[in-house]
């Protein structure tokens, strides 16, 4: 069960190993687990049954007999500078990203950028006098390893480790791995889609990520930020929405995931997008810019509330949360956006009370699923909104494993008038939603960062200075940087008994 949903439901957007060839593996030590001595084998093997069981609800028991198979093993085999290790070491980021370890997710992040660049994925494959299947599963390996640097560099807050200007590597070929061997690419039908398409839609769309990540929170300093930049990124993310085939798309009908049918991988693809957008729209929230940035602050409470949607409509399908992302930071990060916006909403209005639906939600499923933060979470979101009524439970899900998921079928969605000012609200409201969320960025070198003037004119984009003290890495979770939230507006305490953030949660806005 965990191999099918690990090839169902991670490898059509993770194609770190080639199916034939590891079920060949899996074969071979089902028949004498006591003889393989393979330790490339053994740590691939538990390292997939982790990442399946993490992903999956009822299965947390199993992941710790997992771990220690698959750390032990690992270690053993990081001194060969071999392809197999370096597949290890991206399905051992993929497992800290689930589990919330971003020490571990450094360490391994650290040693596969490097084994990299010593196997030349960086460069042109094609050129290689290199059998077909070797060829191939080197470019899906790096273009994993590459999405994968980019996602984290956001969630950890730190400089993505490649860079675009060293990259000479083509696209794997879009054909499925039953179609790949040594020999060549077997014929396939014309027209016919592959679960390839799904992985090569991120790979482009973690190019624009990149960008976002280089441009609008850049580790040199100082630098300016543009309107003009983050609308001409904001474009080019919607023409890589807009370029995706039907089939890889979710649909939204007013507000909602539309009940067309679409297929099994698209919500992600969806979520990769909703995500890139909050950060290209972060720095200008919370500025200076006032009815200027207006626009931003939608597009960041839209973009939040749609990623709650697709996690709903995920749990809802029983579907594995399979991506590059923790699961309970997505959802914090998505409510506190909505909060945001609701700081200068009428508490009476439609938009509020929609919002505040979803914002039980995420109280919910952070609770259900244990999140560390989700009493925090819940003390700041009951002192600026109404908690009235509790959400609908999510699935529940019997001891031991959890029924299979039907992930390669198509699935259908089921079908007083008072203002609070951001003046009026307590330093816990106005503590930086995150790093990007910046007035702009005009950072010293060793000066530390300072305070900056409000807004200046450059050229015909709008650039707007700091005027507080920012970080100007992209991430919204630092592990060193704890956060302190002090008075609600109703003069309580935002943070009680237990509801402290963990340390490596520095939420911020405004």
């Amino acid at each position: 069960q965990l191999i099918n949903v690990f090839f169902q439901e991670w490898a059509p957007l993770f194609p770190i190993l080639h199916r034939p060839t590891f079920l060949n593996t899996y074969t071979k030590y089902v028949a004498d687990s006591e003889g393989c001595e393979d330790q490339h084998s053994i740590a691939q093997l538990n390292l997939l049954f982790c990442i399946a069981a993490q992903s999956m609800d009822g299965n947390k028991p199993y992941v710790e007999t997992f771990e220690r198979q698959w750390r032990g093993a690992l270690e053993a085999v990081l001194g060969e500078n071999t392809l197999a290790t370096l597949q290890c070491l991206v399905l051992a980021q993929l497992n800290c990203i689930a589990a919330a370890d971003y020490i571990k997710l450094q360490h391994y992040k650290n040693l596969a950028i490097n084994l990299s660049h010593y196997l030349s994925l960086h460069e042109s494959q094609n050129r290689l006098s290199l059998n077909t299947l070797t060829i191939e599963t080197r470019k899906k390996v790096f273009w994993t390893l590459y999405t994968v640097d980019c996602f984290s560099a956001a969630l950890l807050g730190l400089p993505k480790l490649l860079k675009d200007e060293d990259i000479s590597t083509e696209y794997p070929v879009d054909i499925d791995d039953e179609n790949v061997s040594k020999k060549g690419f077997q014929p396939t039908l014309p027209g016919e889609s592959t679960r390839l398409a799904n992985a090569l839609a991120l790979f482009r769309g973690s190019r624009i990520l990149a960008k976002v990540l280089e441009v609008l929170y850049p580790a040199s300093q100082p630098y300016d930020l543009s309107l003009l930049k983050m609308g001409s990124l904001n474009e080019e993310l919607n023409k890589w929405l807009n370029s995706l085939p039907p089939h890889l798309r979710l649909q939204f009908a007013q507000d909602k995931p539309s009940t067309k049918i679409i297929g099994s991988r698209s919500p992600f693809l969806s979520l990769a997008y909703e995500y890139i957008r909050t950060l290209i729209h972060r720095p200008a929230v919370g500025s200076s810019l006032g009815s200027k940035a207006s626009s931003s602050i939608v597009a960041l409470a839209d973009s939040s509330k749609h990623i709650i949607q697709i996690i709903q409509l995920l749990e809802e399908r029983r579907m594995s949360f399979s991506f590059c992302l923790n699961k309970d930071e997505l959802l914090l990060l998505s409510g506190f956006g909505l909060l945001f916006q609701g700081l200068d909403l009428n508490r009476k209005g439609k938009l509020m009370q929609d919002s505040q639906r979803l914002v039980w939600s995420v109280i919910a499923m952070l609770e259900r699923n244990g999140a560390l933060g989700a009493a925090a979470f819940k003390s700041v979101a009951c002192a600026m909104i109404s908690v009235d009524r509790s959400p609908r439970s999510g699935p529940s899900v019997k001891n031991g494993l959890s029924p299979r998921r039907k992930s390669d079928s198509n699935m259908r969605p089921p079908p007083s008038k008072s203002k609070l000012g951001r003046k009026q609200q307590s330093p816990a409201m106005t503590c930086r939603f995150s790093t990007g969320n910046i007035h702009t960025v005009k950072r010293g070198g060793n000066s530390g960062r300072g305070a900056k003037n409000p807004t200046e004119k450059s050229g015909n984009s709008q650039i707007v200075r700091s005027n507080g003290q920012v970080d100007g890495s992209a991430g919204m979770l630092h592990p060193t940087q704890p956060s302190e939230l002090e008075q609600t507006p109703t003069g309580s305490s935002a943070i009680a008994n237990n509801g402290q953030l963990p340390q490596h949660w520095h939420c911020a806005f405004g």
